[in-house]
């Protein structure tokens, strides 16, 4: 404000002498008087009619010249309107400056610790980088779990665990650190454990001594604090992460949200690979019999006949007799239900290894590694026999069906899936003309 004061003070002044040295170099010496009116005015209105009655009167008495005070005169009022209106002014933007500070101050503090923070987690989000692309290209849970703990270790101390859930029961899947881990002693139904799978977030305890959670499990030693983080797979909690201290633990929070950030990208990593999976066997199962297609039985002779020609191998491709009379007589939806406990039936009488598809409509076929055409037709007798003794439920009525069977074996001759697949389907079709509800094996002529 003084500022402003003194540049139009020296601005008036400097107007003044100009015009004095011009038109009338004799009232240069009026100068000093009207400076101090000037400056009488700026600062007190009373100074100045003070100064004006003592120095002004009197010089124009001695002069007997109106000019000057014409001059001073003019020069005081607009000095004074020019103060008034800068003061006028100067309010209003103190008063806007002020309003804006009130507003924007909190606005700057916090993009500024926004700031702060991102340069602070700088390294942070190279090292997610650099591991994200190391979790994507890795394979195998127990690789990629070693490795998610093995990055913990870098920020935490003390001994860190996965638990996972097979069967219903959890498990220990995987650990670091030197702790002694005693899976029977976790507490599943109540506790932290607990809370973490009901509500599938993650758990933190800085003080196990005053966390009433803890209380009600016996046989902790050594451990102060505990950090737990749910892994969900297809929204379930598939995986528990478990950290545990010796010390009491202040989290920090930068680290926490890190740490998360790693079990997301792991999380999503194991539900991708998951997901293919599943596409990949729905996509070579068939949906009504729950067994392998026929584009799964090709890619499968495929390998067998091309890499595995010095181990026995053998084929039963099976056929419903008079399937057609089902159809025509119950519908093709009660047809669905014989062809479904078919399959059934088939999966219950092969042995472990065997592996059976759906050929198409009523015909299955059954690859058999490792086994000659005489134990081949040992577990296709087996099947027959279950099939001829089984009563099949069709619109409420008991109905018996019998099948037709026939079986080659891989050699010199048959060694491609196509002639593997033709000689069964001759021996098949010889069973039929034989009366069916037989069991036939391929024979070289």
């Amino acid at each position: 404000m003084k500022n402003k004061r003194v540049i139009i003070l020296s601005f008036i002044s400097l107007i003044f002498v100009l015009f004095t040295l011009l038109f009338e170099p004799c009232y240069f010496l009026w100068f000093p008087l009207f400076f101090l009116a000037v400056f009488a005015i700026w600062e007190n209105k009373y100074i100045s009619v003070t100064l004006l009655v003592i120095l002004i009167l009197p010089m124009m008495y001695f002069t007997r010249e109106y000019l000057p005070l014409i001059i001073i005169f003019f020069g005081v009022i607009t000095s004074r309107v020019l103060i008034k209106k800068v003061d006028r002014e100067f309010s209003r933007e103190l008063e806007e400056s002020q309003e804006v500070k009130n507003v924007l101050l909190p606005e700057k503090e916090k993009y500024s610790n926004l700031i702060m923070t991102y340069s602070g987690k700088r390294e942070n989000y190279d090292f997610l980088l650099k591991n994200y692309l190391y979790f994507i290209k890795e394979s195998g849970e127990k690789n990629i779990f070693k490795k998610l703990l093995f990055l913990f270790s870098k920020f935490l101390k003390g001994t860190g665990y996965v638990l996972s859930r097979e069967k219903g029961a959890w498990k220990l899947f995987q650990k670091f650190g030197n702790f002694k881990v005693d899976i029977k002693k976790f507490n599943f139904d109540s506790g932290i454990i607990r809370e973490l799978l009901l509500y599938k977030k993650m758990v933190i305890v800085e003080n196990i001594d005053k966390d009433y959670r803890y209380n009600i499990l016996p046989g902790i030693k050594n451990v102060k604090s505990t950090i737990a983080f749910p892994l969900l797979i297809n929204y379930k909690v598939a995986y528990i992460i478990k950290w545990d201290f010796t010390e009491e633990a202040a989290f920090d929070y930068h680290l926490i949200k890190l740490l998360q950030t790693l079990i997301f990208i792991v999380s999503n990593k194991l539900n991708i690979d998951n997901y293919l999976a599943e596409l990949k066997y729905l996509g070579t199962i068939d949906s009504l019999t729950q067994l392998y297609d026929r584009t799964e039985l090709q890619h499968r002779l495929y390998y067998l006949t091309k890499n595995q020609r010095q181990f026995n191998l053998s084929l039963i491709m099976l056929d419903i007799d008079d399937f057609k009379g089902v159809n025509d007589t119950y519908g093709h939806l009660y047809g669905d239900v014989v062809l479904k406990e078919l399959s059934k039936i088939i999966k219950q009488s092969i042995r472990l290894y065997d592996v059976p598809f759906r050929y198409g409509g009523e015909e299955f076929v059954i690859l058999l590694p490792d086994t000659i055409l005489e134990e081949a037709k040992v577990v296709g007798e087996r099947i027959r026999k279950s099939v001829q003794k089984t009563k099949f439920m069709v619109k409420e009525k008991k109905i018996h069906i019998t099948i037709t069977l026939g079986i080659s074996q891989l050699d010199n001759e048959l060694y491609t899936p196509k002639k593997l697949i033709n000689a069964a389907d001759k021996a098949l079709y010889e069973g039929k003309a034989k009366g069916k509800n037989i069991c036939v094996l391929y024979q070289k002529k």
